[in-house]
């Protein structure tokens, strides 16, 4: 049965909440006098949240998670290698796998330490990773190919795709990567307004409550009121504004994070193993110990060499932190740890090896196509041959021997 929603839904109702002024009307004063403190309270409430939120927006550009971000530059490599698979229906087809990798440049002259991109893999950078072959060498299945992070997804080094088909193929990738807090890109009036074109909600916010201020926009009578200009109405489409509402009508005009495009195409090579690879460097922002802090930029340089040394010393307990469980962990059970870390180490360099599964399979199919092949397998079963003869004639030779002497 369809009508309003009841309280017995079980859903929250939101109810908003009307202004002093309609809910007080004369007539409601006089019939009840002390509403009038009620009223008056009300309005109280109301210019505190006005100035709880001006002071918010304030000091938003000293948050502290803007002062741990560094701009760096991760290199991306896209590598591909083929080997021959031909099929019944298809002899020219090529099994070939391509692979996304990455990994942080070190800056030029760097004297701290990051504080969690060390540790961090490839994957961990990647907030959503789109591949797209082309539709007329693969199937629908085959060729999309979408992976996103999850609260249980597990950092790797990079990602590997293995198809078979016929080349060449173009893939499409489209990345978006990890941002905290996260950007978002502009609409273009919004871009055109406050001449940037990304940014965090932090940022935008800053960037228009600085034009409101420069421009004297807010209500002399009404402090929670802005009377938008005709830039301002060009954005909002509004000729007044809440001081509540603006940070509703900023996220409207906010678009999904701009995503790298990548064009490759899966080839034959002039090589051994048909291997192929592009290069790409992205700019991404990247967790520090190197603090930005607005307030510190003009403290005394005492208190700067005070900050380097607590930097100084953090590094060192952190990598005498490391040492004591590493040693910690081999004097408990040093069979234990040594089998472990061989067994870690072995793994890790398999990860390493950029193509090693596909080099496990050129070593086990690409030398039968090699020109030499037939001569080395006619000889091979030649002397097998030879072998066999011999044994047979030994054999023969030895029952005449058992004949003779028995006649």
């Amino acid at each position: 049965m369809s009508g309003k929603r009841k309280k017995s839904d079980g859903q929250p109702r939101m109810v908003r909440r009307k202004d002093a002024s309609k809910v007080f009307t004369d007539p409601v004063v006089d019939l009840m006098p002390e509403s009038e403190q009620l009223k008056r309270l009300t309005e109280l409430e109301r210019k505190i949240d006005f100035y709880a939120e001006k002071a918010k927006h304030s000091l938003a550009p000293f948050q502290r998670s803007e002062e741990l971000k560094e701009k760096r530059t991760l290199r991306l490599y896209i590598s591909h290698v083929a080997v021959p698979n031909p099929t019944e229906d298809d002899a020219h087809s090529m099994k070939w796998s391509l692979r996304i990798e990455g990994r942080l440049l070190e800056k030029p002259n760097a004297t701290y330490r990051r504080r969690d991109s060390k540790k961090k893999k490839f994957a961990g950078f990647i907030d959503n990773i789109h591949v797209e072959f082309d539709k007329e060498k693969l199937s629908q299945r085959d060729r999309l190919v979408e992976w996103t992070r999850t609260p249980a997804s597990v950092d790797a080094d990079g990602f590997e795709i293995t198809r078979t088909c016929t080349l060449p193929i173009t893939a499409k990738i489209s990345v978006a990567f990890e941002q905290t807090p996260k950007r978002y890109k502009l609409n273009v009036i919004l871009s055109k307004f406050l001449q940037i074109d990304s940014g965090t909600v932090v940022e935008v916010n800053n960037a228009v409550w600085e034009y409101i201020r420069s421009q004297d926009l807010r209500d002399d009578e009404s402090p929670d009121v802005i009377n938008c200009d005709a830039a301002m109405q060009e954005v909002f489409q509004v000729e007044k504004l809440k001081v509540h509402e603006l940070g509703q009508r900023i996220q409207q005009c906010l678009l999904p994070p701009q995503r790298v495009e990548i064009s490759h195409t899966i080839r034959h090579e002039d090589n051994a193993h048909n291997f192929g690879e592009d290069i790409y460097d992205v700019d991404l922002n990247v967790e520090t110990l190197v603090t930005s802090n607005t307030f510190m930029e003009h403290a005394s340089p005492a208190l700067s060499d005070l900050d380097a040394k607590i930097t100084e010393h953090i590094e060192a307990l952190e990598v005498a932190k490391e040492k004591r469980e590493f040693m910690l962990a081999f004097a408990n059970n040093p069979q234990k740890f040594i089998l472990t870390w061989v067994t870690a180490q072995v793994r890790d360099n398999e990860e390493a090896t950029t193509l090693s599964s596909l080099h496990k399979a050129a070593r086990q199919s690409a030398p039968f196509y090699e020109k030499w092949t037939e001569g080395a397998a006619f000889q091979y079963l030649s002397e097998v041959a030879d072998e066999k003869a011999k044994k047979q004639l030994q054999h023969s030779n030895s029952n005449k021997t058992t004949t003779t002497t028995a006649a």
